[in-house]
């Protein structure tokens, strides 16, 4: 029904019924127009004049209005284009599907959640959407798309903003969407309940960014990335999770390939090789790399592995395009945190090692343990930082490299020095305490007091403290070299001299002798000449442990010359009985004797009980191999009483396993392994594994020549395992002894 707009008139009246003209029931005058009726259907008007009218009028009590119908909204296929050059992934992927797999998603229940999270550029985004278009035909009702921008250029989306678009997207017209989060919450919730729906949340900042958009049955499926781990929602709603790490080797190279052509990877593998690595194995870096290569950016390969070497954020920067730029890429989650946790991150790329723990971590901030564990956790919990192992967090290499760029930008070159030095200062401490569980009776150099930290960490036993050492080894060279390289040449000279035992009990030569060899290089350029003497002497005993006889020998020599220049009586005995060794090695047998002699008579002058032990066992091993076994066990014998009075467990141990060789030679095998299985109980006790494997070797010899071949079988396969794990060739003879015992199927999978 229409009219002209002139054909009613008001005209005022106090004597006319009140009313309104035209209008709906509880509107006011002239919103019909205004309005759309709801869900495409016809408009009621109570047809109530409230004022005089004048002109021909044709009144009727109640008009229905129908306005044209509408054509249905489309289903909603909002899914962007599927990543090219996706590559790998097929056990996350397997895992995605496997939601699939499990119950009909209709069935009465909660609905199905995953998450996938992981740090910038790993690949989040097009996991999900490589997943989602090879499954879209499992969800006839459509695809939902939001990008909720957690970590990005722009502001977060709100969780309104975000119900907005989702309520456009399933047909409900802009007038029609409530005005408050919670009601456009509930309306969501009623438009896709029963509907087969795939919802995917694109880079989510926080749990509560999401909490309204999660459908209330589980006819949908909703999959969400970001950064974040998203805590809060996990456990609200039992959301599993998959992490996605960085690509393998393999992996990392077909992505490679596939931009540039396998040809060009194949025609020069080894390049190809290096510049995935200088990319960290991270496919965002990689692409980005593959494309400067394709589009002629670089004359081979090995020009841009080059330039990624010299400056790698800047070559993986250097695009228009924001999403395709590491740095800004980075930069949308460092900009995500709160300005305390912006100087943890900034700092912790200060760290020269791989991982921390909350104890450095606490030395490198100057704060307490707890604070720093819970800032540590914060930043693993948004893809800063991982967690490869508990209580153990490192940072993604260019992630690492972007931390030092902003720490040198906005840090004080004051701060930077002094919060290198108290981490330095902590791993020096640290190492002192464990290496004082270890062995209490080695001279080791002074620790001013304002250089012990405020919070230093206590060890117990001694395989607490060999476990820190096993934890830290790689930290330890690091620390070493950094501190070189920063001044701090007292730091660098001590920290080897602190993790000596450790080295030793583990056979880690080629980090004891890279470490001891910074640390001598720091001794000469601070002119300290008794640390140089020590440094150069422990040098020597690395290099005779590794098979370098002569250069053994020139470090011993060196180290005598300074010592006896210093009068360091001490120091004198210790390279004297290690050039016996040495010398000994070299077939120079009349010299080595006569200063394993001279070696004992330094140690008995100064009382030094510890020095005098090792010497003898030293003496010992020397008789021995010349065929003077009764003189050899008399001085191991000496040497095992020696240690046993000062509660020496790796000499005890040492000495007990010699005199069981000897006893064994000469024929008393209860005997022999008697004092074999004391010595294991001592090698055990303090986590020295070389020494327990090669006394489990001799072990089940003797216990093999008893008849008892499986419990001797036993040791060797322990033995084994040790050896194997230590790199050491003498798990080829283990194996060879268990072919013989067992057979050779047996003895290759041992």
């Amino acid at each position: 029904m229409s009219m002209p707009s002139d054909a009613i008139t008001p005209r005022d009246d106090p004597g006319e019924p009140a009313g309104s003209a035209g209008s709906v029931e509880g509107s006011d005058p002239g919103a019909v127009a205004a309005l759309d009726p709801p869900d495409g259907g016809s408009l009621t008007v109570i047809n109530q004049i409230n004022s005089a009218v004048e002109g021909s009028v044709v009144q009727a009590a109640i008009v229905h209005l129908h306005p044209p119908s509408l054509p249905a909204p489309p289903l909603p296929r909002q899914l962007p284009r599927a990543p090219a050059h996706f590559t790998g992934r097929a056990t996350e992927v397997a895992l995605l599907d496997g939601l699939l797999d499990a119950p009909p998603l209709a069935e009465p229940g909660p609905v199905v959640i995953t998450a996938v999270a992981g740090t910038a550029g790993v690949g989040k985004t097009a996991l999900a959407l490589h997943w989602a278009h090879a499954m879209a035909d499992r969800f006839p009702d459509g695809q939902l798309y939001l990008n909720l921008r957690g970590y990005d250029a722009r502001s977060p989306m709100t969780e309104s903003e975000a119900l907005g678009q989702l309520l456009r997207a399933l047909g409900v017209a802009p007038l029609q969407i409530p005005r408050t989060a919670e009601e456009q919450g509930a309306l969501f919730r009623s438009l896709v309940a029963g509907q087969r729906l795939l919802i995917v949340l694109d880079n989510v900042g926080r749990s509560d960014q999401i909490a309204g958009l999660l459908p209330g049955t589980s006819s949908s499926l909703v999959l969400i990335t970001s950064r974040s781990t998203l805590s809060g929602i996990a456990a609200l709603e039992n959301v599993p999770r998959v992490f996605l790490d960085v690509l393998d080797s393999n992996e990392a190279l077909e992505l490679f390939g596939r931009i540039v052509g396998p040809e060009r990877v194949d025609a020069e593998a080894a390049q190809a090789q290096a510049l995935v690595e200088k990319c960290a194995f991270l496919p965002l870096a990689i692409k980005i790399a593959a494309e400067r290569v394709s589009n002629g950016s670089y004359d081979c390969l090995a020009d841009a592995v080059r330039e990624l070497q010299a400056h790698c954020l800047d070559e993986l920067s250097d695009t228009d395009y924001d999403q395709a730029r590491i740095r800004a890429v980075f930069s949308w989650s460092y900009q995500a945190l709160k300005a305390d946790l912006q100087q943890v991150f900034r700092l912790l790329g200060l760290h020269p090692g791989p991982a921390i723990d909350a104890w450095a971590t606490a030395a490198l901030l100057s704060r307490p343990r707890r604070a720093a564990q819970k800032a540590l956790r914060i930043l693993r919990d948004v893809s800063l930082l991982e967690e490869p192992r508990p209580g153990r967090f490192r940072m993604h290499d260019l992630l690492k490299l972007y931390a030092q760029e902003l720490v040198a930008k906005e840090s004080s070159r004051s701060d930077r020095g002094a919060a290198q030095r108290r981490l330095a200062e902590w791993y020096l401490c640290t190492a002192e305490q464990a290496d004082t569980i270890l062995n209490k009776h080695r001279r080791r150099p002074s620790i001013d007091p304002a250089e012990r930290p405020r919070q230093q960490r206590v060890f117990g036993a001694p395989i607490e403290a060999l476990d820190w050492f096993e934890l830290e080894r790689v930290n330890l060279v690091e620390t070493t070299r950094a501190a070189g390289e920063r001044g701090l040449h007292t730091i660098a000279w001590r920290l080897p001299l602190f993790a000596f035992t450790y080295f030793r009990l583990r056979s880690h030569w080629n980090d004891y002798m890279t470490t001891f060899d910074l640390g001598l290089r720091s001794a000469q350029i601070i002119g300290d000449a008794f640390a140089e003497g020590w440094l150069a002497s422990n040098l020597g005993i690395g290099a005779k442990e590794t098979g370098q006889y002569e250069v053994a020998l020139g470090y011993l020599e060196q180290a005598l010359v300074i010592r006896r220049r210093l009068g360091d009586a001490y120091g004198e005995g210790q390279s004297l009985h290690h050039m016996a060794g040495v010398l000994e090695k070299l077939d120079r047998s009349e010299e080595a004797e006569e200063v394993y002699r001279a070696s004992m008579r330094f140690h008995r002058a100064a009382g030094n009980r510890y020095c005098e032990g090792a010497t003898l066992i030293s003496m010992g091993e020397y008789l021995q191999r010349n065929g003077r076994r009764r003189e050899a066990l008399r001085r191991y014998r000496q040497a095992l009483e020696i240690h046993t009075e000062i509660g020496y467990l790796f000499g005890q141990g040492h000495a007990l396993h010699l005199v069981a060789s000897i006893t064994e030679e000469l024929g008393d095998t209860a005997g022999a392994i008697d004092a074999y299985r004391r010595a294991l109980d001592c090698r055990m006790r303090i986590g020295h594994a070389v020494g327990q494997a090669e006394t489990l070797e001799r072990l089940g010899t003797v216990v093999a020549g008893t008849g008892l071949r499986e419990e001797a079988a036993a040791m060797w396969r322990e033995a084994l395992a040790i050896f194997d794990r230590l790199g050491d060739i003498r798990a080829d003879g283990i194996r060879a002894l268990l072919g013989v015992v067992t057979g050779p199927d047996a003895a290759s999978g041992a």
